[in-house]
């Protein structure tokens, strides 16, 4: 018999054929038999895997490329706002832009409405519109609020006893006709037995009308010092009808009439409402030392009108109406106003030139001049 190795194997899965097996007998020997493979039964489950060895002594391989990115995923909710951070320095101051001069400086138009002030006792004025120079107050004049009819709150300057206002002309005396307009009201509630009070141009703020002694006055006086404001309960509004208003001029300490003025003065004494007052003065050239020929007119409301609501914009539709002659009524002036009154005189500037608005009153119960405007017509 040749040897095993000298036989091919067989690779085939339960092949069909015999094996050869020594086979122990009851007698211990071995006898050489041919079996089925069947006789052999299946083959038995694989067993568990044993330990794993230790690694062995080769070298680790080198890694891998890394593999694709996977998709992102979807955004998380917004957290809270932080807390600000500290505010960073101021960036340079830019360059100054250009002067528009029209908007701050009419040349020929000034006015104060005293809405810019503090409300109690004031002695200089610096706000109002078209000024170049400061006003002043002697005495312990105040500015007040008050409430129109309409509901609306607005301040005016009250004048009390021998209290006064003036401020210089941004043109100074270089005038030939001016037109001075007031909104008031007297804040009283029965007869005025003294009524007096000024309205016109002064030379400067130092000396003015009711100082202890005057330089140089002209202008429109409310009464005379001695006749009566007789208190009148109206439909809408209480008034005064004032006695007369008089054309004067004052220097030292003498008033001098000129002429008296035109008839149906009434200002007004309820809160709620503003009375119109004209005064337009005007000369043939720029007066100096010498005696020139004045015109003087004042437009003043009577009763049939100063029941009527007017607002402070008034003072504008007036200043901006000027009648073709100085001693006529411009449709503004006849519109909200209505009487007027006019006269001519000789006056000179001998004492000091007329360049300063310059109001006063001179009664216990006080005026009040919700605003007013200058308008240097030529």
């Amino acid at each position: 018999m040749a040897k095993t190795t000298q036989y091919p194997e067989e690779t085939a899965t339960l092949p069909d054929g015999f094996l050869f097996m020594a086979v122990r007998q009851s007698d211990g020997s071995f006898e050489t038999k041919k079996i089925t493979p069947d006789k052999l039964g299946a083959q038995g489950p694989i067993g568990p895997q044993g330990l794993q060895g230790p690694t062995g002594a080769g070298a680790t391989g080198p890694t891998g490329p890394a593999g694709t990115n996977g998709t992102n995923g979807a955004t998380g909710p917004t957290g809270p706002t932080g807390t600000a951070g500290a505010t960073g320095a101021s960036g340079p101051t830019g360059p100054t832009g250009p002067s528009i001069t029209e908007l701050v400086q009419s040349r020929g138009q000034v006015s104060e409405y005293f809405d810019d002030y503090s409300p109690g006792i004031i002695s200089t004025f610096d706000r109002g519109w078209g000024w170049a120079d400061n006003g002043t107050s002697p005495g312990t004049p105040s500015i007040v609020t008050r409430t129109h009819t309409d509901g609306r709150s607005e301040q005016r300057l009250n004048l009390g006893q021998l209290d006064q206002y003036g401020r210089k002309m941004p043109w100074g005396a270089k005038w030939n006709r001016l037109k001075i307009v007031l909104l008031l009201r007297i804040n009283a509630v029965a007869n005025i037995t003294t009524v007096n009070g000024y309205f016109g141009v002064c030379n400067g703020t130092a000396n003015m009308v009711t100082s202890a002694t005057t330089n140089n006055f002209i202008g429109l006086r409310t009464g005379d010092g001695t006749g009566t404001g007789t208190f009148t309960a109206g439909t809408t509004s209480s008034y005064f009808n004032m006695p007369t208003f008089r054309f004067v001029s004052r220097r030292g300490t003498t008033t001098t009439d000129i002429a008296a003025g035109g008839s149906g003065h009434s200002i007004t004494a309820s809160e709620g409402f503003l009375t119109p007052l004209v005064y337009e003065v005007s000369r043939p050239v720029f007066a100096g030392a010498g005696s020139v020929t004045y015109s003087h007119k004042e437009v003043s409301c009577g009763a049939s009108v100063v029941e009527f609501s007017q607002a402070k914009s008034a003072v504008n539709f007036l200043l901006d109406d000027v009648a073709a002659t100085t001693t006529g009524l411009s449709q503004a002036d006849s519109a909200l106003i209505g009487t007027s009154g006019s006269i001519t005189g000789a006056f000179d500037e001998s004492t000091g030139v007329l360049d300063t608005v310059n109001f006063s009153w001179s009664e216990f119960d006080a005026i009040e001049i919700a605003a007013f405007g200058v308008r240097k017509v030529y």
